[in-house]
Formats: structure tokens, sequence, C-alpha cells
């Protein structure tokens, strides 16, 4: 717990392929666009596919939308920061989250409510 009183969740980071690779578990072809999890940042080579990764189950939810990105990660369990490598600035970008379904919906009613 923070001294505020809250407690602070893990806000792990996912990422975008920005060229054609192989999923390192099940050797699955991964295109260029594809969400992935790194084992080790420094060796791109450890790609972990969404099923493998167990992010399947997972929703994007985009850069843009605020409120609906702030309330779906306060209702998931775990949500994972999306980035995508920019080559023109040489830095990640964020291109969203990924947060669990039911979280999301939930946002989504309490937003039109």
């Amino acid at each position: 717990m923070t001294e505020a009183g809250s407690t602070t969740k893990k806000r792990n980071a996912v990422y975008v392929l920005t060229r054609a690779s192989r999923c390192h578990n099940c050797d699955k072809k991964l295109t260029r666009g594809d969400v992935v999890k790194l084992n080790n940042i420094e060796d791109d080579t450890e790609a972990f596919c969404q099923s493998c990764a167990q992010l399947d189950a997972y929703v994007l939810v985009p850069k843009g939308r605020a409120q609906i990105t702030r309330l779906s990660t306060k209702y998931s369990k775990t949500s994972y920061v999306v980035l995508q490598w920019d080559e023109t600035w040489k830095a990640y970008n964020r291109v969203g989250i990924l947060a669990e379904p039911d979280a999301v919906s939930r946002a989504e009613k309490e937003i039109s409510a």
C-alpha cells in the first residue's frame, strides 16, 4: 500500500511488431502490427504471441479514449500498456492499453450512464 492508502497495480508492457517474426514458444508466424509480449526487451527474438502470453482474452483500448482507459485500468485486475517503436523519433509511443473485456464494458456503461 502507498501512503495514500491505495494499492498500486503493476503496469506491464506489450509491444506492436514493426517487422515479421515468429513466436518463441509455438513458432507461429507473427506479422507486422501483431501485439506480442517480449521475454527480454534487449533480445527481441523472444517474442511471444498473444495466445502463448495469455493475452488473447484482453481487449485493446486505443489511445485517445482517456476516460475509458482510466476506468478500464481501474476495474481490470491486470492491464498492459501497448507500445510501438517509432523509427523517426527512436522511442516507444503508447498505442493504447490491453484490459479485461468485463472492465472495458463496465467502463463504457459507466460513461454512458
